[in-house]
């Protein structure tokens, strides 16, 4: 009985030891995100995406995120309020004599300008907000911009109630304040400005100041939509797609969404896109999906970028072209889109689009794993064929954060 204690003591200790070293080897890797094996171990494994298995786990990775791009792009988030704060909106006619080319005939209007501001009129009153916003022929002064655009705001002015809302929601030179967001936007809606139309719109979508409402949601969207305001037309297009405060209507989604690309807005475009290529509410037409995912691709948007890369890829609605492929990865992968970044590194992996490169191939898979860790395992794939030194290199890159 003694000597089977001992037995089973000593297979304990084993197994603790064993549980172990697998947990420091775990620990090890994702605290330092250089998911490499020994370079001793090479030897045994095939080249790599070589055997069918991995090239079974990598169309089943790219199969999986694909499907989980459809529900993003499904429950894709809307245009949120307030999303152009950074500058003041300067949709106004304005008095003649701010039409200035000379620094002494600007000085001149200045006064003019001051003089019919301080005497009432709100377009004056409006026109001095911006040349303290802009430091245009005066200093720029906040302080002194606010007062003016607080008075035309106070007066009825729709650009500049609409300016005031934007400040009070975001924060920007006044205290966050939605309820007064809310005011300043209800007063310039009500007047028929689209731009604040859309913004209320949003407000009432988010329930930031209000009670969330999709009916008012809707109403002010509709109402900047068939203003022409983009923003509002691909925020019906969302509604109507995923069925939210409204019945799902995918012909009535693409109606929407077509308007809002064909005024240039990217997100709408890259969602047009989709909409081609999935066939939802429309024919089906690759050609045309290429067409509008270029289109945003050529604006930044990451993620056009990335399916115009798997356009080129597979030859869908393109003459096949890797290089092309690469290229449009390449840019998004720059932006962050973790599939992006995957199949970047899959492309360097395997020599296809550009020069084979395993130490690029590393670099980008490993960007990709460190958002998704289900993808951690293909860069050990990737180091088992490198060697000491490229190891050390894509290490030191990784470290630094900066792909070639």
């Amino acid at each position: 009985m003694a000597n089977i204690f001992w037995v089973i003591v000593a297979g304990c200790v084993v197994l603790l030891l064993l549980a172990g070293y697998l947990w420091w080897r775990h620990r090890y890797a994702h605290q330092h995100h250089y998911l490499h094996d020994s370079v001793a171990e090479k030897g045994r494994h095939k080249p790599f995406f070589r055997d069918r298995a991995m090239a079974r786990r990598v169309s089943a990775v790219r199969k999986q995120f694909t499907w989980s791009r459809r529900r993003r792009a499904e429950s894709e988030q809307p245009y949120a309020s307030g999303a152009v704060t950074l500058d003041m909106a300067t949709e106004s006619p304005v008095v003649p004599e701010v039409k200035v080319p000379e620094v002494v005939e600007a000085h001149n209007a200045t006064q003019d300008v001051r003089h019919l501001a301080e005497h009432g009129d709100m377009e004056a009153q409006f026109a001095m907000a911006r040349l303290h916003h802009k430091a245009e022929g005066v200093e720029r002064d906040d302080a002194e911009a606010l007062k003016w655009l607080r008075m035309a705001a106070d007066q009825g002015h729709p650009i500049a109630q609409l300016n005031l809302g934007r400040m009070y929601y975001s924060g920007k030179y006044l205290e966050r304040n939605d309820l007064e967001a809310i005011h300043w936007f209800s007063r310039s809606a009500y007047q028929g400005n689209a731009l604040a139309r859309f913004e209320l719109g949003a407000m009432y979508l988010e329930g930031r100041g209000v009670a969330q409402s999709y009916a008012e949601a809707m109403h002010w969207f509709r109402l900047a939509a068939d203003q022409g305001e983009p923003r509002a037309q691909f925020n019906l297009g969302l509604m109507f797609h995923a069925g939210r405060g409204v019945k799902h209507d995918p012909a009535e989604a693409f109606r929407w969404t077509r308007m809002a690309a064909e005024l240039g807005d990217a997100r709408a475009q890259n969602l047009l896109g989709l909409l081609y290529k999935q066939g939802r509410g429309t024919a089906q037409d690759l050609v045309e999906a290429v067409k509008w995912y270029r289109l945003a691709a050529e604006q930044g948007n990451g993620t056009a970028q990335f399916s115009l890369g798997a356009m080129f890829e597979k030859g869908d609605g393109v003459e096949q072209d890797e290089e092309e492929a690469v290229r449009h990865y390449l840019r998004a992968a720059v932006q962050g889109e973790v599939m992006a970044q995957f199949n970047l590194g899959v492309m360097y992996a395997k020599g296809r689009g550009v020069g084979k490169d395993l130490v690029q191939a590393y670099v980008w898979m490993n960007r990709a794993a460190q958002r998704d860790g289900r993808l951690a395992r293909f860069c050990a794939t990737v180091t088992r064929q490198m060697n000491a030194d490229q190891i050390a290199q894509a290490d030191e890159m990784v470290r630094n954060g900066r792909p070639r």
